[in-house]
């Protein structure tokens, strides 16, 4: 009864994703321009709205530990005027069609978007393409972001998990710059120089560094010609930098502790995880976040189901060059780490030699395309996902991303828990209340 439970859901499952179309890659129209701007359009005319989401390849991996958080502050100058906008007026010209524009920066990208009505597009395209190309980068702007971004760091400091997250990229990456924080350091940030800023901004704002993206109510024709009309001057620069030297996980084990301000014990393990070119062990590393965390994953059952942990979060993201898969546990005041540490480890090492049943690879298969299909619902939601794939490999991962989780099997789940989660490649720090 069971069975066929599950293999009707997996068929509807499949119907569904079949009958939305997701993100079929003959919807996606890609052109080149001659400066290397890859603009990528999808349309779609089921709501008079436009997204447009320029992402360039300029986030935490291209600095060095001199230069950590230019790319944090290159986000925030965006915002702050152009050779003709002033301080100010990029946010006031998007409002005033009704909209708002974000940005956020990770260690492969940086990407600013904005969600406007279709009869505004060409207005807010203008305004993008202005902040990105002709950002003013004035010293007084420089130094009051950096007071911003100071209030930013303390406001997140008290998150364990993040700060926990953090400190495993340290102990993982010994040379490789995925070990930088994305929003830099207190440290970092006031030793930045404005200069540097500069610099990193006319080495790595090109348009043979950046890909455009337009989804929404608008013709194929109509953006590829707004796009070479706004972008099309834009000037190509090579960029000389060479690949990270690849790096190895550990040999052993690495342990590290912490002493917080406050809060009660974390513990979090993490592990070299795959690449984006790995895409059968990305999309089951993927599953393995609603497999291991989540609200029934197995370490949750079993960590927080006899109490020694009061939540277990799980962390993967898809990046160009292998990246972490982490566990982190939040303990109540008087919990045991090293209790924690061991239980992690012997469920791994079970998971390792024993398959996951096919009712817990269907739910996490439910899980992870249900929210990946809710995500892009929107044309915002689209367009994130097509830049997000571009800036680490090519937006045809997208296209292809639902059938390849379907097909990942409860073996291909093991292999990939004894290939990355091997507890004895594992990096663990702790964070104790000083």
């Amino acid at each position: 009864m069971v069975k066929s439970v599950i293999v009707c859901w997996f068929l509807l499952l499949a119907a569904a994703v079949a009958r939305a179309g997701s993100l079929p890659a003959e919807s996606i129209k890609l052109k080149t321009l001659p400066n290397g701007l890859r603009v990528l359009v999808r349309e779609a005319h089921e709501a008079p709205l436009v997204t447009i989401d320029l992402w360039v390849r300029a986030g935490s991996s291209r600095e060095t530990t001199e230069t950590n958080g230019v790319a944090h502050f290159m986000e925030h100058l965006l915002f702050r005027g152009t050779a003709k906008r002033g301080r100010g007026e990029v946010d006031r010209d998007i409002e005033e069609l009704g909209a708002t524009l974000n940005a956020t920066t990770s260690r492969d990208w940086m990407h600013l978007y904005t969600t406007v009505a279709s009869r505004y597009w060409r207005n807010a395209l203008e305004v993008v393409a202005d902040a990105v190309q002709n950002s003013a980068l004035r010293p007084e702007d420089v130094e009051r972001e950096q007071m911003i971004i100071l209030d930013e760091l303390a406001r997140a400091a008290d998150d364990p998990v993040r700060d926990a997250n953090q400190r495993l990229a340290e102990l993982l990456f010994q040379k490789h710059p995925y070990r930088l924080p994305v929003a830099a350091t207190r440290d970092s940030i006031i030793r930045i120089q404005r200069e540097q800023v500069v610099e990193f901004y006319r080495k790595y704002y090109v348009p043979n560094n950046a890909s455009l993206v337009i989804v929404g109510d608008v013709t194929e024709a109509e953006a590829f010609a707004e796009a070479e009309k706004l972008f099309g001057k834009w000037q190509k620069r090579d960029i000389a930098d060479p690949e990270p030297q690849p790096e190895p996980p550990p040999d052993s084990p690495r342990h590290a502790q912490f002493k917080v301000r406050r809060g009660f014990p974390v513990v979090g393990i993490g592990f070299m995880a795959p690449s984006v070119k790995e895409v059968k062990d990305v999309c089951a590393c993927d599953l393995l976040l609603a497999l291991l965390g989540q609200r029934d994953g197995l370490l949750t059952r079993l960590l927080v189901g006899q109490g020694v942990a009061t939540r277990v979060t799980t962390e993967f993201l898809t990046q160009r060059y292998p990246g972490i898969f982490s566990i982190v546990v939040e303990l109540p005041e008087q919990g045991n780490p090293q209790q924690v540490e061991a239980m992690v480890v012997g469920a791994l090492q079970q998971l390792a030699k024993t398959s996951v049943t096919e009712a817990e690879l269907a739910r996490a298969k439910r899980e992870i395309l249900g929210n990946y299909l809710f995500s892009i619902e929107t044309t915002e939601g689209q367009a994130s996902t097509l830049g997000f794939y571009e800036m680490i490999d090519t937006y045809l991962f997208a296209t292809e991303y639902e059938k390849n989780v379907l097909a990942v099997t409860a073996e291909d789940i093991r292999i990939v828990v004894e290939k990355y989660l091997n507890p004895e490649k594992r990096v663990v720090v702790t964070l104790v209340r000083e």
